[in-house]
């Protein structure tokens, strides 16, 4: 049997991002829930180091190629700034770069300047400086290194007082700094690259950023320096060289009367190449997808519930019925005004749709807590209401409340909800895997653990979220570590923060765009949010997750519509509850941060995979070892949904594609893939 191809796209869509022409605005409105463009990008390179410039810092630092940095910009009081930048101007010649901008931050809060140099040689440098009103607030610098390729790797640090420290990135995740005091950090890119950033005009600690979901670790200037620049600044008039250059005195600074009132830091980064001969990095455009044996089963599938959004989900129970989930995580919060009304529409919804209820009471560390959860169990009686477990939620971080006297431990708070709840499994819930990593409860004293995780509490741009998938494998790993064995659960895992906030405010987002930690997020309403939960699963894959509650029927993280329509994530959504419980196939993907899969045998035996497209542009990819069977996709992309007779309907199956066929992918599509006539197990 030859082999064949199957396009799923048009191929004319390859130079996203950008309106792809006539109703370029729909087709965005698909993939991302918004028309709303993101910041320009421009592309700077010489020799073989590249970089991008956007929003006054720069991403994709590379070497040839490889991810040296993920990000450089600056930060105010450990947060991310909305910068927007009033003047830039870029220099370009065969062999070098420079770029000169000025921008402010926070509505003119913080005014900033940002001169950054890159040659052919490897050397690169990124100088800030910011007045002495932004010093106050705490304006500085910060360096990301990326995840993949780096996490678990050797590296050398050298530390403000000359100590040298032979390290490695951290591969687990732990609740303190890994590195702190920071001059220099030396680590090898790939085979014969090796990496130097030098740390200069402040204190740099480091911070795992994971714990959040962010794929990096994020060096930053903790102590930012007012005055004068000190001897080792260096000035921006001063040329780069692949040479260490010895400090003789003050720099001068062409501006200097500004700056001399003001706050000065830098980054120096050196590429040392030793490769011979120095080659191109060769990478395929074709992702590759392999298929394994049985690693696993899929876990459960939930739906997220609150009070608020219950009685929506009633009148959408047809849709509830066709996902099918094998658990409703309803969440209560006595302190958000929820009481037995809220019970009694759990225990209804509960009973109209036949699935069980996981119950997520937040519960303050309060005197009054172990009251609190009495109350709570009789409410629950009273309304009908009969869990299958019960998670405790409690504010971990919270700050103490005038009423509270001695805080009962948390340990306490557990046994009591046993007690208030028997004969029903009661764990720990977390708002955070960061809270979870930090307080480590005991693993004996739980019959299950779960944290909910948000990817936009940092960055909301979409490549920063789509990253943070690379962040969830050494999350996961990290959980299983340390808590062994202990059925584990993750969510809500929705983009939006608002799911997953119990005792943090979320951002308001008025006009609907890309804002960190905002409660509502547009992208939950396009390709966007289906591809990144699949990616999501996927990059879970291996943790034997026990209940994964992946977004809400209704609402801001819902999957349907106030119209009625379904959302793209509908239908990805009740594909992954068909699969719960089945077995799941090895998958790897040759290029993960483009194309992210799972594989697994349905109640039927047949191989089914699903595929999904975490980029921009247009993704070809084949299955290697794909066997003699021919298979049959059924693909969600943005030709379907600009389509008003095709938006709501199951995905229609694609004609049939033989062994070994490759196919393509538009921005943010997925696909399910079937074999016909295999075999059944």
């Amino acid at each position: 049997m030859g082999s064949s191809s199957l396009v799923v796209s048009p191929p004319d869509l390859e130079q996203t991002p950008g309106p792809p022409g006539p109703g370029g605005h729909a087709l965005l409105v698909a993939r991302l829930g918004t028309d709303e463009a993101e910041p320009p990008v421009i592309r700077l390179s010489a020799g073989r180091l590249s970089a991008e410039l956007v929003s006054g810092g720069l991403r994709a630092v590379r070497y040839d190629g490889r991810e040296v940095l993920r990000a450089v910009g600056c930060v105010a009081a450990g947060r991310a700034l909305t910068t927007v930048v009033e003047d830039v101007s870029v220099e370009r010649d065969a062999g070098s770069f420079a770029v000169r901008l000025r921008g402010n931050a926070d509505g003119r809060a913080a005014a900033f300047d940002v001169r950054i140099e890159g040659h052919a040689n490897g050397s690169l440098r990124f100088e800030l400086s910011a007045t002495a009103a932004s010093a106050a607030g705490g304006i500085g610098l910060r360096v990301r290194h990326p995840v993949v390729g780096v996490a678990g790797r050797p590296v050398v640090v050298e530390h403000d007082d000359g100590r040298v420290e032979q390290s490695a990135f951290p591969d687990l995740i732990e609740p303190i700094p890994p590195f702190i005091a920071i001059r220099t950090l030396t680590h090898s890119v790939a085979e014969g690259i090796t990496a130097t950033c030098r740390f200069e005009g402040a204190r740099f600690d480091m911070t795992d950023l994971r714990a959040w979901s962010d794929a990096a670790y994020e060096t930053r200037a903790c102590a930012p320096l007012a005055g004068a620049p000190s001897a080792s600044t260096p000035s921006a008039s001063e040329p780069l060289s692949g040479e260490a250059r010895a400090a003789t005195g003050p720099s001068q600074p062409a501006d200097g009367a500004r700056r001399e009132a003001g706050v000065v830091q830098c980054l120096r980064l050196s590429v040392a190449d030793t490769r011979t001969p120095a080659a191109a990095v060769a990478r395929s455009g074709i992702t590759t997808l392999g298929f394994g044996t049985v690693a696993g089963y899929f876990p459960r599938v939930g739906l997220f519930i609150t009070p608020e959004e219950t009685a929506r989900t009633m009148d959408r129970l047809d849709d509830l019925l066709e996902i099918a989930p094998q658990a409703l995580l309803c969440r209560f919060d006595p302190e958000a005004g929820h009481g037995w009304r809220a019970l009694t529409d759990f225990a209804a919804l509960s009973r109209s749709s036949g699935i069980p209820v996981a119950l997520e009471c937040v519960v303050r560390r309060t005197e009054r807590a172990l009251e609190t959860l009495e109350a709570i169990a009789r409410l629950a009686r009273s309304a009908g209401l009969e869990p299958t477990s019960v998670a405790i939620l409690s504010d971990e971080d919270g700050p103490a409340t005038p009423s509270d006297g001695v805080r009962p431990p948390h340990a306490e708070i557990r046994r009591a909800a046993a007690e208030a709840f028997p004969g029903v499994a009661v764990g720990a819930a977390f708002p955070s895997f960061e809270a979870m990593n930090r307080v480590r409860p005991a693993p004996e004293q739980l019959a299950f653990i779960s944290h909910a995780t948000c990817p936009i509490l940092h960055a909301a741009d979409d490549r920063s979220v789509m990253q943070s998938l690379e962040a969830m494998p050494c999350m996961v790993r990290t959980a299983r570590a340390v808590f062994g064995d202990v059925p584990y659960r993750i969510g809500p895992s929705t983009i939006a923060l608002g799911a997953c906030s119990a005792g943090i405010r979320p951002a308001e987002n008025p006009l609907g765009g890309r804002l960190p930690s905002a409660g509502e997020d547009p992208r939950q309403r396009g390709l966007f949010a289906a591809a990144w939960m699949l990616g999501y699963v996927a990059a879970t894959a291996d943790a034997a997750l026990d209940l994964w509650t992946g977004a809400a029927l209704t609402g801001p993280a819902g999957v349907v519509d106030d119209d009625g329509g379904r959302r793209p994530a509908f239908h990805v959504l009740r594909g992954l509850a068909r699969l719960a419980g089945t077995p799941r196939l090895a998958c790897v993907s040759s290029r993960p941060d483009r194309v992210l899969a799972l594989a697994g045998r349905d109640a039927g035996g047949r191989t089914v995979a699903w595929i999904a497209n975490i980029t921009d542009r247009l993704q070809p990819f084949s299955l290697s070892h794909a066997g003699m069977m021919p298979w049959r996709a059924s693909v969600v992309d943005e030709v379907r949904l600009t389509d008003d007779a095709g938006r709501d309907a199951a995905p229609p199956p694609g004609v049939l594609a033989s062994r070994g066929c490759d196919l393509s992918l538009a921005p943010y599509a997925v696909a399910m893939l079937e074999q016909v006539g295999a075999p059944r197990y």
